[in-house]
């Protein structure tokens, strides 16, 4: 019997791959959080300045750049530190105004926060943007514990870092509520801001030192949060000290 040497064998047919549709990093919609970019990266400073500002740092302040090009982070710091350079040698007292104008811009985003906060809990903070209360991974506890006792034990701090969730997208801080005598964690992700009230933490107090699991005055506050009365906790001492 003949062979048809023609006929189609499997090795022959060429292999079907499926396409499958891939987002490269450029296609992606940048995230506001962490974009290193210096398209109107000035917008959010304050319209008016201290008096006897210096004129050449509100001039190079209030000046935008719609240039959307990825700038390296080394290079702004090297270019704030020769312009900090620049005007402490020209003005005597540029430290003192430096330390105002941070001031003033302290107490502005704080301001920010708790308006957002009078938003939200005229809701019942049902209008929260995510809807999700992330959780911070056990690894970032030990940090956490750190900054809530600073937080709680210094009157002069109003808002913390905690730590960071999703990939380093989340960040987790907390605020003092003066006016309700309360205390309020906030996300902040993909340009939104969650709200909510603060509850537990001893997991993460327990990981910064689990003797103060059996600290009295820990305890009473856990227990009492969101509520706190903005008097200052005890600085832990010895072993427990920060």
């Amino acid at each position: 019997m003949s062979q048809d040497n023609n006929l189609p064998c499997a090795s022959s047919q060429p292999t079907v791959v499926p396409t499958i549709p891939v987002t490269t990093a450029a296609e992606l919609n940048p995230v506001p959080l962490f974009q290193f970019s210096n398209k109107d990266y000035l917008s959010d400073y304050p319209e008016e300045f201290p008096q006897d500002f210096p004129a050449e740092l509100k001039e190079l302040l209030t000046k935008k750049k719609p240039d959307p090009l990825l700038i390296d982070p080394d290079d702004v710091y090297n270019n704030n530190l020769a312009l900090e350079t620049m005007m402490a040698e020209n003005h005597d007292d540029w430290e003192k105004k430096k330390k105002e104008y941070e001031i003033q811009q302290d107490k502005s985003y704080v301001k920010s926060i708790l308006d957002e906060i009078d938003k939200k809990y005229n809701s019942g903070f049902k209008d929260n943007s995510l809807q999700i209360h992330a959780q911070l991974s056990y690894s970032k506890f030990w940090n956490a514990g750190l900054n809530i006792i600073e937080f709680f034990t210094n009157d002069d701090i109003e808002t913390v870092w905690l730590g960071n969730s999703s990939n380093d997208m989340r960040s987790h801080c907390i605020i003092k509520d003066r006016s309700r005598n309360m205390v309020f964690e906030y996300h902040n992700a993909y340009g939104q801001m969650d709200i909510f009230p603060l509850s537990g933490i001893m997991s993460y107090l327990e990981a910064y030192d689990p003797k103060l699991l059996h600290n009295e005055q820990w305890i009473n506050l856990n227990m009492s949060l969101p509520a706190y009365n903005m008097i200052p906790l005890d600085k832990l001492k010895g072993p427990e000290s920060v």
